[in-house]
């Protein structure tokens, strides 16, 4: 992602395997730093990352995040490993982020150990902040699941997460206790885990309401049975499904919810109660277009459901 001129914000978001190479100008050589985040203004802009992880990226440095000039970056909860620098001289905390940055409850490889010829580094303007293995399931290919032990787990911040987030970037529960770990993070128990998946996250337990009344709650859960494409998506996103069991009537419901839990369109559909698809415009109930954001995707019948986080971009 480059971000020249504005200020934005990133939740649940995963950033892997991208390459910022260096490129020839003629009198020299430009690029070759953030091949997962480049936020690049002369604007006091700043970009927010909430719960995000970035692993796996390679430039010549600053491979995970690179934020120059006036912009700033905000770490909260986030993930940086295993992203590796070919630049000379540089740091295992250069590789992973470098420029003007603000990070606090997250993981990011070398932060705290000290670097030759400059000051120690003072855990103070890190708070919450660790630089332990964060033990992800794999770093070749890399996946940024969390395993069991990691000291992620249970060690974010409760109050960073943004009102209405339910859902990691599987579509699994957020805010899932692990019983085997000393709460480290920040809130009331159950404390959210640093990066973009949660472990041990199950399927999402409804939080009843009044669909798409003021006030109203009616959260998507579910599993993860139900597949969608394009995601992100600028327009139309196809939805896929297979529920465990159908309904007697053979019909099912096609919902879709915005971050807050509200609903936004549904649909009942016939002859798909157990497997099916349907195509969404991307408009809501009134007809009109759905802002870009995080929306869940649900489908149910009288005996299952399964539901599919995807973000729309404008």
């Amino acid at each position: 992602v480059s971000n020249w001129a504005d200020e934005v914000i990133f939740v649940d978001c995963l950033f892997t395997r991208n390459d910022s190479p260096a490129y020839d100008v003629g009198a020299g050589s430009v690029g070759g730093f953030g091949a997962g985040i480049a936020d690049l203004s002369f604007q006091p802009f700043v970009t927010t990352l909430v719960n995000c992880s970035i692993v796996g990226n390679t430039a010549g440095e600053a491979s995970g995040v690179a934020s120059y000039w006036s912009h700033e970056t905000v770490l909260k909860n986030c993930v940086l490993w295993g992203n590796s620098a070919s630049g000379e001289e540089v740091s295992l905390l250069g590789a992973q982020i470098k420029g003007n940055y603000a990070a606090s409850t997250s993981c990011i490889a070398g932060l705290l150990q000290p670097i030759p010829g400059e000051d120690p580094p003072d855990s103070t303007n890190y708070p919450g902040c660790i630089d332990q293995d964060p033990l992800l399931a794999s770093l070749a290919p890399p996946d940024a699941r969390l395993t069991a032990g990691s000291p992620c787990i249970d060690a974010g911040d409760n109050f960073a997460v943004p009102a209405g987030t339910v859902a990691d970037a599987d579509g699994n529960a957020r805010f899932v206790d692990d019983p085997t770990v000393v709460d480290g993070g920040i809130g009331t128990p159950p404390i959210v885990d640093m990066g973009c998946y949660e472990f041990g996250g199950g399927t999402i337990t409804p939080v009843e309401g009044t669909d798409g009344e003021e006030g109203g709650r009616s959260l998507p859960f579910g599993g993860t049975r139900i597949l969608a494409y394009p995601n992100p998506t600028r327009g139309p996103v196809e939805a896929r499904w297979r529920l465990r069991s159908g309904a007697e009537d053979g019909r099912a419901r096609f919902e879709v919810f915005d971050i807050a839990g509200r609903l936004r369109f549904q649909e009942t559909i016939s002859g798909a109660s157990a497997e099916g698809s349907f195509s969404w415009d991307g408009e809501g109930a009134d007809g009109r277009s759905v802002g870009p954001g995080v929306y869940f995707v649900r489908v149910r019948n009288a005996g299952d459901s399964a539901v599919r986080r995807i973000e729309v971009v404008r």
